[in-house]
């Protein structure tokens, strides 16, 4: 079989090569044929364009004479006409002399063409005539001049310039005659040619069409014999029996690849049953191990949903409650937090202990067990520093961050967060911390936004920062407050990308600050919500607002 290929290989082109030597000799003709037509008709119509030329040529010289002719029967009429003064007689007739002499010579001139040679007779018949109507003229100006009767003399020459001018006419006539009659002629040997050349294509692609069509009939014919070969082993699925390679062309090896298939077929059918036992083997195991996966994937699942849940649990205890919260003197205060995830990493707290009451509101990067426990983490420690009476914003914070630094290290962990802390006592505030602008509202209603930028620096990031930390003082009169909120907030997006940004949050607190503190939380939960849409939620949203009674 193999052996047999090879040869195939070699010989596979002779379908492709029958096929192209019918083209290239029905090429070959036509090369042959159309250019030698087309030279033909080409020549026949240079040959019709230069007679046309010379006989135009021929008639424009005769027009010339014509144009000079009438020109001259002007100035005879003039001399008629108005020759009653001696210096006008000679005037005109001095005109008539030079026109009969320019006839004279263009006539001389036009007889010495060849083309002329059909018209020499009438032409000197025309000079014969001129000649006899010039001293026909003069004969009638000398009667003119004894009579001194114009009219006499007009009668005794009227007609005779008509007649000679006609000869002239019929010329040109003749002319005109002869030429369309070469174009008639040259057109006719044009269709001729034509004719004969496309009876001649018409016969060459009949004898090549026929010459194509039994070169690719026979090929034709023989895949139909194999194809029914192919369907009559298809239907019986008999994939044994080999078809025979019966010429050395592209067909041939056609088969001859088939016949190679079905030896492949045969030996992958001897090794089919053995490899499919091996593969469900296979799939067997597989199959075991995907369901092990499974099992232990549902075990960590299990065990990572009740880890969160805990810690969710751990995140909403910590936080302040209603009761703690309506105790608090001198402020009415509302709050508000919803977690993008289970676990979110955003951190406020309220606390009081003796005399003093702080205000702390953060925001861990990213969401998850990692951001809420460090958020739980915060709050413990802020808790046990006021406990312990640390009073100093500064040495307040840096230790905070010293703490948060040392368990996010132990942690392995690349956790931060902003943070913000107030302290409260009768309508005076101290701000430290770096997080989110503070905005201040005034019972008017006026907005004062307060930048904590330069009053802190990230916490977790660096183990010392007390060089970062400063503090802000400021006083609320009765019916001012204090909203602290993260960018959850602000950067909340619609479906179309558009953030909610700070500005709209400040004026809706404006236009609506002299409802209560609870009224206005509601308002703006509603507001944001109505924002966001349909669009999914990818940051925790926390605010509290806090107003002087």
């Amino acid at each position: 079989m193999d052996s047999q290929t090879s040869w195939m290989k070699q010989k596979k082109s002779s379908v492709l090569n029958r096929t192209l030597m019918i083209l290239g000799g029905y090429t070959l003709f036509l090369i042959a044929t159309i250019p030698s037509g087309v030279s033909y008709i080409s020549n026949n119509l240079k040959s019709i364009n230069q007679s046309t030329i010379k006989l135009n040529e021929l008639r424009l010289q005769v027009e010339e004479i014509n144009d000079e002719f009438i020109e001259q029967a002007k100035h005879r009429k003039n001399l008629f006409l108005r020759g009653h003064d001696p210096e006008d007689l000679d005037k005109y007739r001095s005109r008539v002399d030079k026109k009969t002499e320019s006839i004279n010579q263009l006539t001389d001139d036009l007889l010495q063409n060849p083309l002329a040679k059909p018209y020499r007779e009438d032409l000197e018949k025309f000079l014969a005539d001129h000649e006899q109507l010039i001293a026909t003229y003069y004969e009638g100006i000398d009667l003119f001049l004894e009579t001194n009767d114009h009219t006499q003399g007009d009668s005794y020459v009227r007609g005779e310039g008509q007649d000679t001018g006609d000869e002239l006419n019929e010329i040109i006539e003749a002319i005109q005659l002869r030429q369309n009659e070469a174009i008639v002629q040259n057109a006719e040997k044009i269709q001729q040619t034509l004719a004969v050349t496309t009876l001649l294509i018409i016969l060459a692609v009949f004898v090549f069409s026929t010459l194509l069509t039994i070169g690719i009939i026979q090929p034709i014919r023989r895949v139909s014999k194999f194809s029914k070969f192919l369907e009559k082993n298809r239907e019986s699925q008999n994939f044994g029996q080999f078809y025979k390679v019966d010429k050395a062309d592209e067909i041939g090896y056609m088969v001859d690849r088939y016949n190679n298939l079905l030896s492949l077929i045969q030996d992958y059918n001897h090794n089919l049953e053995q490899k499919v036992l091996d593969r469900t083997s296979e799939l067997a195991e597989a199959n075991t191990e995907i369901q092990e996966l499974n099992k232990r994937l549902e075990k960590e699942n299990t065990r990572l949903s009740a880890e969160l849940e805990i810690t969710q649990q751990l995140q909403t205890m910590i936080l302040p409650n209603a009761n703690e919260i309506q105790q608090i003197p001198g402020l009415e205060i509302a709050t508000f937090m919803d977690p993008a995830d289970e676990v979110g990493g955003d951190y406020y707290d309220i606390l009081r202990y003796g005399d003093q009451l702080k205000i702390g509101i953060g925001d861990v990067t990213g969401h998850g067990l990692e951001s809420g426990v460090l958020m739980i983490m915060v709050q413990t420690a802020v808790r046990t520093l006021m406990i312990h009476g640390e009073s100093n914003p500064v040495k307040f914070l840096d230790t905070v961050n010293r703490i948060i630094y040392d368990n996010i290290q132990r942690m392995d962990s690349a956790k931060n967060l902003t943070l913000s802390l107030m302290n409260y006592r009768d309508g005076s505030i101290s701000l430290s911390g770096q997080h989110e602008d503070v905005i201040l509202v005034r019972k008017s209603g006026e907005v004062e936004l307060i930048d904590t930028i330069d009053l802190g620096f990230p916490i977790g990031l660096e183990y010392e920062i007390e060089h970062f930390i400063s503090s802000r003082e400021f006083n609320l009169n009765s019916g001012d407050g204090v909203v602290l909120f993260t960018d959850g907030v602000t950067e909340a997006e619609n479906n179309s990308g558009e953030q909610y940004e700070l500005d709209k949050l400040c004026n809706l607190l404006s236009n609506n600050w002299s409802k209560t503190s609870e009224e206005i939380k509601e308002i703006v939960i509603s507001d944001v919500k109505s924002h966001i849409g349909s669009q999914k939620v990818f940051d925790d949203i926390t605010f509290v607002i806090l107003k002087q009674k």
